[in-house]
């Protein structure tokens, strides 16, 4: 039976977490954090005490795209010095096309999100992008994904440098000009407008290609920071540089070595760490990443210390000499994703265990992605059995209260269970709540130090592939649910769908569907879209059920299909209830 909590509770359990006075039916104020220049559409990053917060920003418009590099043969009848805002979209949707333009270096990169701060108003994130050299405007092609700020207003993410068109050579050796950079995504600190790029600490011995990946997650107010970085080179893209560095046998015959080395490996990244999410699948690094910490000191100098991860033995056979046969300990990946004020982050790790299946059967030697902390110098594995191929702790708090989730069986099918665990214990034990109902999938994001924890939740038992999601708010203490949405104002035009992060005033970073119009060729196109918000204290009565409905799915100009392909990737992705930290 589908478990129903009183709208008087929940907000009670909100208002003991506000550090104003609040009745208990009050409802939640529902701020939009805006948005960046020429932008529709918005996920939050992370928020801080204060209330202050970064955004991720996504379906762009206004990019200085280089239509005198644009073929009309590709482009037909379409004149770019008068395009209307439908066949600019087209346009824009074509270079970012992952099996198409973008993945080709010889034609314009453009970016695909960008970031800003809300405090109070919304400001763009500067100091990332480039002045194309030939135009002297802004490339427009580097991507800043925002995380995380803390109480002094440094933001982390994962952002790359800009693209600039240079002479080389193609895989025939002629002459061409490629859109490129001597760099990959990797992790940043921001403040005021300077940005300064995270370094990675490499394995002993390891050479990373040029600086390898990486991402920050999350800040504490000690100016620790947390994420991945690539500690060595994977043994695919050893393999690859072997090949673009190797002229084929024949002489004139087409090979990857004909090109420039940086141009080869690229490609190579763009397909595995690109393209495949585009596909729908995982991005598959091609680097060794492990979790990192990264301490900014007063003279603004940056300490890199690996955090590390596991390791796999590996038996290597020869393939000249069959008894030629050697064992090799293999770095996993790891990463860590929050850090509270003690120090002590959390995160997952790859290891080797041995699994039990549903049925009871025991699989040894499975390489499993679990939940863990890292504490003084040591790796803390959280889970004591291995029932879950996959498990991840997304936050920890001052309590030393961490929060995750682990895929379980549930039913016939498997499905997020959201846990707590107290690292306080000298035997930590995963605790794993019901939620809305007991096949419920809901992962958490975020939980401050009252143990209110944050996330999404499938909030309805009905049977679908694809249930329907909302934000949700859980207090560890009293064992009380909710979903968001119950604490909303009647006719508030927005609908919660997920929880990203709350702080210790009670303010929720959350994401939601709201209706929104964007002038396309002189006319409203009016439809729902994601938009990343803050909720907070307000006055009137909570609606309680029923609450969010209220959104307009479409009115006004009718849907152009490149719209319905970009609100229907959205959806994906929210259905699909990927968490921000990839």
């Amino acid at each position: 039976m589908l478990k129903k909590y009183s709208v008087s509770v929940l907000a009670a359990a909100v208002a003991a977490s506000v550090s104003v006075t609040a009745n208990a039916n009050d409802a939640l104020e529902v701020v939009d954090l805006g948005t960046a220049p020429g932008a529709y559409v918005t996920f939050p990053g992370g928020m801080n005490e204060l209330g202050e917060a970064v955004v991720v920003n996504r379906e762009l418009w206004q990019q200085n795209i280089r239509y005198d590099l644009l073929t009309q043969e590709v482009f037909g009848e379409l004149d770019f010095d008068n395009l209307t805002d439908a066949q600019y979209r087209s346009v824009r949707n074509l270079l970012n096309n992952p099996q198409g333009f973008a993945g080709n270096p010889e034609v314009q990169k453009l970016a695909t999100q960008v970031s800003h701060i809300f405090d109070g108003s919304a400001r763009f994130l500067l100091g990332f992008d480039e002045l194309d050299a030939e135009t002297n405007e802004f490339t427009d092609s580097v991507n800043v994904v925002a995380n995380a700020i803390n109480d002094a207003g440094f933001i982390v993410g994962s952002a790359g440098e800009a693209y600039q068109r240079r002479d080389t050579t193609d895989r025939e050796g002629e002459p061409v000009r490629y859109f490129m950079r001597d760099s990959y995504p990797r992790a940043f600190v921001y403040r005021e407008g300077e940005v300064t790029f995270l370094p990675s600490d490499p394995l002993e011995g390891e050479e990373v290609f040029q600086g390898g990946t990486g991402s920050a997650f999350a800040i504490n107010q000690n100016n620790q920071i947390v994420g991945r970085a690539a500690v060595a080179n994977s043994v695919n893209l050893n393999a690859r540089l072997v090949i673009c560095q190797t002229p084929p046998e024949e002489e004139g015959a087409a090979s990857a070595a004909n090109e420039e080395l940086n141009v080869c490996v690229w490609r190579f990244w763009n397909t595995n760490e690109v393209l495949s999410v585009a596909q729908g699948s995982n991005r598959a690094p091609i680097f060794i990443e492990q979790a990192h910490l990264w301490q900014l000191n007063d003279d603004a100098s940056v300490e890199a210390v690996r955090l590390g991860g596991f390791e796999r033995l590996t038996t290597i056979t020869n393939p000249e000499d069959e008894d030629d046969v050697t064992e090799q300990l293999i770095p996993l990946p790891s990463r860590a994703l929050d850090i509270n004020n003690q120090g002590i982050a959390v995160g997952t790790a790859q290891r080797v265990v041995d699994f039990t299946n549903a049925n009871g059967q025991v699989f040894p030697n499975i390489t499993v992605t679990s939940s863990v902390a890292f504490r003084d110098g040591d790796i803390i594995p959280l889970q004591q059995e291995f029932r879950a191929q996959t498990s991840e702790a997304t936050a920890i708090n001052d309590n030393n209260i961490a929060v995750g989730y682990s895929i379980l069986p549930a039913g016939s099918a498997s499905r997020s269970r959201a846990y707590w665990v107290d690292l306080n214990s000298d035997s930590p034990e995963m605790v794993y709540p019901t939620g809305f109902f007991n096949t419920s999938s809901w992962r958490p994001r975020a939980v401050n130090n009252q143990n209110v924890m944050v996330g999404q939740a499938e909030v309805t038992a009905e049977i679908a592939q694809q249930r329907r999601t909302v934000g949700f708010m859980y207090d560890i203490d009293s064992n009380a649910i909710t979903d968001l949405n119950t604490l909303l104002p009647c006719n508030s035009g927005y609908r919660i769908v997920d929880a990203y992060d709350i702080n210790d005033r009670g303010e929720i970073l959350a994401l939601a569907t709201t209706s929104v119009a964007i002038p396309v060729d002189g006319e409203d196109d009016v439809a729902a879209r994601l938009r990343a918000v803050r909720l907070q204290a307000g006055s009137g009565s909570a609606c309680g059920e029923g609450a969010g409905e209220d959104v307009v799915e479409r009115k006004g100009a009718s849907v152009h299909p490149i719209v319905a392909g970009v609100m229907a990737l959205f959806a994906l992705l929210i259905t699909r209830r990927r968490m921000k930290r990839a």
